[in-house]
């Protein structure tokens, strides 16, 4: 596995990857301090807050965590360990201490960093593959009994439809959507829109962030065409 910067630095050939994880909106909401010859700091940069949408900072201390999972993963490829301390200096203070050494093992989720991409392709109607699930639990925990998965799907569904259907939070999202080649060229974070189709109803006018913000009634689940809600 190739490195993003092929610095001399065990810790930024880390980071080069840990900063490609996922994070709400795609904010990247933080800022990561070297100290001393071993040690980083992360912190949160909290001017890229989501008030409305993530109100309590929950998904963004996802996204934090998975920063530093990933660069865990990554320092585990040039056999470092990275051990970490959460809120070193309490809850105001830095996410995160790591503390870099050699003589890590690595990961076998290593492989894996580079093919992780964003599916926006719909799930097939079925279970995961019993060897799949069993790998998987490894690392998770891993649901495939058909009652347990439709309550997980039905509040999905539910979570959606009550932050797309609500105004203020609608709103924050597409403030931060880049829209067009050019848009996410110029500012590669928030929510992109793009690819040939899409790029072609933009330049007809009919997509836009003005149509964006027009709600409509979503009733998918019921299989409700009405246009008002019921």
């Amino acid at each position: 596995m190739g490195f993003g910067g092929g610095y001399d630095d065990p810790r930024l050939n880390a980071v080069s990857f840990g900063l490609l994880a996922p994070n709400p909106h795609n904010l990247q909401p933080w800022v990561i301090e070297l100290v001393g010859d071993d040690g980083l700091l992360l912190h949160h940069d909290t001017s890229k807050r989501l008030p409305e949408t993530d109100p309590f900072d929950r998904q963004i201390m996802i996204g934090m965590g998975c920063v530093l999972e990933q660069t865990r993963i990554a320092a585990s490829a040039m056999e470092y360990s990275a051990d970490m301390q959460p809120f070193p200096d309490g809850a105001n203070g830095p996410v995160a201490a790591l503390t870099f050494a050699s003589g890590g093992n690595a990961d076998p989720l290593v492989a894996g960093i580079m093919n992780r991409r964003s599916c926006k392709e719909p799930f097939e109607d079925k279970p995961a593959p019993e060897k799949l699930a069993e790998k998987l639990a490894a690392f998770a925990d891993i649901y495939t009994a058909p009652s347990v998965v439709e309550t997980v799907r039905k509040l999905t569904f539910d979570a959606w439809q009550v932050e797309y259907e609500t105004p203020r939070t609608l709103q924050e999202s597409i403030d931060l959507m880049r829209m067009g080649k050019s848009e996410i060229n110029a500012s590669p974070d928030g929510l992109d829109i793009g690819g040939g189709f899409l790029e072609s109803a933009m330049a007809l006018g009919m997509l836009s962030l003005k149509t964006l913000q027009r709600r409509a009634p979503i009733h998918l689940r019921k299989g409700c065409a009405c246009t008002k809600p019921c």
